[in-house]
């Protein structure tokens, strides 16, 4: 059976973000199999994005430039779906201005990098590179024992 990724993306932003936010569902015509949505404050401006693949989940946040990819390839709803809420939680650190925002200096410059704590573990997005987190069996965010 296919997984609904659309149903899937929509009730996950839904339980992990709400309507807190702007939220604009799309999907990208030249890969119909992409489903994403951006997501804006009404308050403070910030912005995410979160896409959703068969085989891969991106948080990307396009005010500093930074993303992380998360990969799940087996066709289990379940597992789809606690890659994409480790992520929706990564999103809305951000919006809530959790973190912290440092500059690493480079030869080309400097580039930012996010650090966020999701379910007890620092995650740091970076242009080049990221530390990710794939999400235990039982979330602790969701009020289970993990």
């Amino acid at each position: 059976m296919e997984i609904d990724l659309d149903r899937l993306l929509r009730r996950v932003v839904d339980e992990v973000i709400g309507d807190e936010v702007n939220a604009i569902y799309s999907h990208d015509p030249k890969r119909p199999q992409t489903y994403r949505v951006e997501l804006s404050t009404r308050d403070n401006g910030r912005r995410a994005r979160l896409r959703a693949t068969y085989e891969w989940f991106e948080v990307s946040i396009p005010d500093l430039g930074v993303d992380a990819t998360l990969f799940e390839y087996d066709n289990n709803e379940a597992d789809k779906e606690r890659v994409l809420r480790e992520l929706a939680l990564v999103a809305r650190a951000y919006l809530h201005g959790d973190g912290s925002i440092e500059y690493k200096r480079g030869v080309l410059g400097s580039r930012p990098v996010l650090t966020v704590t999701v379910n007890g573990r620092d995650w740091r997005l970076g242009r080049r590179v990221s530390q990710v987190h794939y999400p235990t069996t039982a979330s602790p965010e969701a009020g289970e024992g993990a």
